[in-house]
């Protein structure tokens, strides 16, 4: 199975998936080792006086911003493709894309943490579907991009266990 056949079976950005999208096209894009690409600057055009490392260098930028726009384009639903296709370069669609998704993250955070926080193991609840869901939890507000170190994970769900539990 070819990189952009997993990427696209993954997700595909329709917006409320941004960090998960994200996290996978990186996925792909340092598979192909292209990732470079999006924090790269375009090399300006060739001249008469240009060193064969620079024909090098602006045939290998070139090439590998055209295949990290296809896996871009090709993993987003139409209605983004359509935005975006006209744009020239990786990193300009990726900087765009999180200039219209990447803010959501806080609120994404924010909501997952809560959502953590709130949750408390019913009395008969098996302590494994329990975990699981914790796990879950934990997953989510760390793909939304929240810090949460392990002793405080672990006093976290020590405090969520039912009093049957001890």
């Amino acid at each position: 199975m070819n990189p952009l056949s997993i990427l696209l079976n993954k997700c595909t950005l329709n917006g409320d998936n941004y960090c998960e999208w994200k996290r996978n096209l990186n996925i792909v894009l340092n598979y192909d080792k292209i990732t470079w690409v999006l924090f790269d600057y375009e090399p300006k055009a060739l001249t008469h006086q240009s060193t064969p490392q620079d024909i090098e260098y602006h045939k290998k930028w070139h090439d590998a911003n055209e295949l990290a726009k296809c896996y871009i384009l090709a993993s987003m639903n139409s209605i983004l493709q359509k935005q975006h296709e006209g744009m020239g370069n990786a990193a300009d669609i990726m900087s765009h894309l999180h200039e219209m998704f990447g803010t959501k993250t806080r609120s994404a955070k924010v909501k997952a943490i809560h959502a953590f926080k709130d949750l408390k193991q019913k009395l008969g609840e098996p302590v494994r579907d329990y975990i699981l869901k914790v796990i879950s939890c934990l997953n989510k507000a760390e793909l939304n991009g929240a810090k949460i170190d392990a002793k405080t994970q672990i006093s976290m769900i020590v405090h969520s266990l039912n009093s049957s539990f001890s």
